[in-house]
């Protein structure tokens, strides 16, 4: 009996790893996505914003 804590406590502490590696995993995901999304976005804008600009000042 004297050992079964230590099994628990192994699994418990694998369990915790796998799932800290998991959302660690998502938030980098998340991260990377921000900043693409991001950098994409704003080119986006950028360019639109000038398009808009030319279109005012020829009209």
């Amino acid at each position: 009996m004297k050992i079964f804590p230590l099994f628990a406590m192994q699994a418990y502490f694998n369990y915790n790893v796998r799932y800290f590696c998991f959302s660690f995993f998502i938030l980098n995901l998340e991260i990377i996505l921000n900043d693409a999304f991001d950098y994409f976005f704003q080119d986006y804008l950028r360019n639109n914003i000038l398009i808009f600009d030319i279109y005012q000042k020829n009209n």
